[in-house]
């Protein structure tokens, strides 16, 4: 895996100064969208999949239409947050 994906910790020379900030990736960020939704936002999106999309960005639509079609609510469920991480992964890529 490269780490350069998910994004950058930029941190202090002053040895105290755990980290200043982070800067995520869009790759990470979508990555993660949907690997960490809860199982009643899962049932939501797979349920009323255009009104789930208007409580998220647009730019996340095509994949929400992806993982809805390639993939039943339960088998997504199933598939726990490493599992999801993986299938937007691979979505992505």
């Amino acid at each position: 895996m490269c780490y350069a994906l998910n994004g950058f910790m930029v941190r202090s020379a002053d040895a105290g100064q755990e980290h200043l900030f982070k800067i995520k990736t869009p790759y990470y960020l979508v990555s993660k969208f949907l690997a960490r939704l809860s199982e009643n936002r899962i049932r939501h999106m797979f349920g009323n999949p255009g009104n789930f999309k208007q409580t998220v960005d647009e730019e996340f639509y095509g994949l929400v239409d992806e993982v809805t079609l390639r993939y039943t609510q339960e088998a997504f469920l199933a598939l726990g947050e490493a599992g999801r991480l993986n299938v937007v992964r691979r979505l992505v890529q």
